[in-house]
């Protein structure tokens, strides 16, 4: 069975860094799963994964200091949305559109026009004429001032 395992070798090496975020740490990781999983019979990748997220939480349990540090690895992508002028003009125009048009169009963005009607009870047709009729006044708009 350890051929088989030593086939993936790197993926395992690879899940192992993706764990702890040290390439030592997972070399350790990797043979001690090695010796870990020796006499098993059967054993898929999903196994393998989990005795290697294991043996890492067994590792930082050793250790006399414990910080969350250990276990989360989040990179903060957030960035601030800064239009492009052009959607700076369409976001103007939106915001002259009224409040119900400016709504349905809101929840067109993630909802058809059945499921608007059936969450708010609101007429299919009427809900479909209002989010055309507001996405026309914004492209008459942008077109005129072209």
């Amino acid at each position: 069975m350890i051929e088989e395992l030593a086939k993936k070798d790197a993926k395992w090496r690879e899940i192992a860094f993706n764990i702890c975020k040290c390439k030592m740490l997972a070399d350790d990781l990797v043979q001690d799963m090695y010796l870990k999983l020796a006499n098993k019979k059967k054993i898929n990748d999903y196994y393998v994964a989990v005795t290697l997220k294991n043996l890492f939480i067994d590792h930082v349990r050793k250790q006399k200091n414990i910080s969350i540090d250990n276990f989360y690895y989040l990179e903060d992508k957030t960035s601030n949305f800064e239009p492009t002028d052009e959607q700076q003009l369409v976001l103007n125009e939106f915001d002259k559109l009224d409040w119900v048009q400016k709504e349905l169009l809101l929840e067109r963005i993630d909802k058809s026009l059945r499921q608007i009607e059936k969450e708010f009870n609101i007429n299919y047709g009427y809900t479909y004429r209002q989010t055309t009729e507001a996405k026309k006044k914004i492209l008459d708009n942008l077109n005129k001032k072209k």
